[in-house]
């Protein structure tokens, strides 16, 4: 724990984003991204009978790899589910904020406050 202008700031959440962030694999998953694998999955699963089988196998595999996702997480994006709260944690870890820290934007955009308390 640290004492900035007052606020007591714990310093745990910091580093574990910063891991996660320095540890990820791949490019960045956006909405914009995500909305297209759902878009290709649902086209292939209308013509398998909605089976994650075949090239929406693939395509899971591929978001896996380009987006170092995990395998629920591209499943349930192929198939339209959580994908912004997936898309969220992605564009947490890249900017290296942890959870329960909300940004403020007013002043200098520079002050957080914790959330949890």
């Amino acid at each position: 724990m640290r004492e900035v202008n007052g606020t007591t700031i714990r310093l745990k959440p910091y580093k574990e984003v910063y891991r996660q962030n320095r540890d990820h694999k791949g490019l960045w998953l956006t909405l914009d991204v995500a909305r297209e694998y759902a878009a290709r999955s649902r086209i292939y699963r209308a013509e398998n009978g909605n089976q994650y089988s075949g090239k929406v196998r693939e395509i899971g595999e591929e978001l896996r790899k380009l987006y170092g996702l995990t395998d629920i997480e591209a499943r349930n994006i192929l198939f339209g589910q959580n994908v912004v709260d997936y898309v969220n944690k992605y564009n947490r870890i890249r900017n290296m904020i942890p959870v329960g820290i909300v940004q403020n934007d007013h002043d200098d955009g520079m002050a957080v406050h914790s959330m949890a308390g």
